[in-house]
């Protein structure tokens, strides 16, 4: 069996899309991963993984910069390129994992007589009037419920988001794929942990407003709490013009010593850096559709608690409802006295909100958990056995 899965972002910017190749590299013959050329790689793929990338190297930054003519350029070999294997790897799967990969699809299966089944992971909601009209995003968010009525498999990383794909077929399969870890991946990165005179907070991701950063280079850094000293850690995108308000805040707060940037690395890095940290920053303080419904979806959260780091979340009724149960997810309102109460309950519980952490990442908090039902259900189908 040949499964395509095809990302117009490299997959390494999609954590979950890395462990979905994976575990589908343990049922197929062959996996095929459909993906532009934003940046140099060497994850360690399964030998049976092969890495299709289009167009010359070229970085997100530097892409987004370009003209649209480049752009649509760039979606014209991704879209060659989609037809070239449909056609000639007859993939017996194909799985897309953006809405612009979608869009490529759904194209190619109009002009192509080959039947394949078909698999949308939908990682991000993406809004129309926020798409620059008749660009690939604003075409591709068009385009996307007009490609439901041909899927067979549609997954979401939090539930709650359903309502916004209201044109489903009744026959399509619908599951619930959260964005937890691979322990596949991550469990080589854990080791017992233990605060030390000098802890380290640690955001990853996109670095910008709304997850705490400003309150905590002003409430914490100045701070002695606990008997312990704080320092943070920031790994990720950042603008120039964010990244100088930071640094002068801390420079203003007399901090800047203890205030780490890290650039954006291949994903194999990511939980190096994470595991010499203490505790993780999972603030989300945004209201839109993306930013409120990320207890299940923000793969940073489980990614701290598989180091067993205790993580510090925004104290909204949605985070309350999927993580309140976790002894290592502390709720914070981002006030100064918030933030040094959750930090005096960390360091004083550390061990054992550590090693809880840890405990519940084994148990369920892992991509494999959920995602072996949907194996099992291409398993069970005759595509799999005619196939096999």
């Amino acid at each position: 069996m040949v499964i395509l899965v095809s990302i117009y972002h490299h997959p390494e910017f999609y954590p979950p899309t890395l462990n979905a190749i994976l575990n589908l590299a343990t049922i197929a013959d062959r996996v095929i991963v459909l993906t532009r050329n934003q940046m140099k790689d060497d994850f360690p793929y399964p030998s049976n993984v092969t890495i299709v990338r289009t167009g010359k190297l070229v970085d997100v930054k530097t892409s987004e910069q370009k003209p649209i003519l480049w752009k649509l350029r760039s979606f014209s070999q991704f879209l060659w390129a989609t037809q070239k294997i449909i056609n000639r790897q007859k993939p017996t799967w194909v799985i897309n994992y953006d809405n612009i990969s979608l869009f490529a699809t759904h194209l190619v299966r109009k002009v192509s007589s080959y039947r394949f089944k078909w698999w949308y992971h939908n990682h991000d909601v993406t809004e129309i009037n926020k798409q620059a009209k008749y660009s690939i995003g604003w075409m591709a968010t068009r385009n996307e419920q007009k490609s439901f009525k041909h899927l067979n498999i549609f997954s979401l990383p939090a539930e709650e988001r359903k309502i916004h794909f209201p044109l489903l077929k009744k026959d399509c399969q619908f599951f619930f794929l959260p964005n937890y870890p691979s322990t596949i991946f991550f469990k080589q990165f854990y080791k017992p942990r233990s605060v030390e005179q000098e802890i380290k907070l640690i955001f990853q991701g996109a670095i910008s407003t709304k997850h705490g950063l400003e309150e905590i280079i002003k409430y914490v850094l100045p701070k002695i709490i606990s008997g312990k000293k704080f320092r943070l850690v920031l790994k990720g995108r950042i603008s120039s013009a964010y990244q100088s308000i930071l640094t002068s805040m801390a420079s203003e707060a007399g901090v800047r010593d203890k205030l780490d940037f890290y650039p954006v690395t291949p994903y194999k890095e990511v939980p190096k850096l994470a595991s010499t940290c203490h505790i993780g920053i999972g603030i989300h303080m945004g209201k839109d559709v993306m930013n409120s419904t990320l207890g299940t979806s923000s793969n940073k959260i489980y990614e701290y608690a598989g180091l067993g780091l205790p993580v510090l979340l925004f104290d909204n009724p949605h985070f309350r409802k999927h993580l309140e149960q976790y002894s290592w997810a502390v709720f914070t309102d981002c006030s100064k006295v918030s933030l040094h109460q959750c930090l005096e309950k960390i360091v004083m519980n550390y061990p054992v909100l550590s090693g809880n952490a840890v405990n519940d990442f084994d148990k369920e908090l892992n991509f494999e958990h959920y995602f072996n039902t949907a194996l099992n259900f291409i398993k069970s189908t005759k595509w799999f056995k005619a196939t096999s």
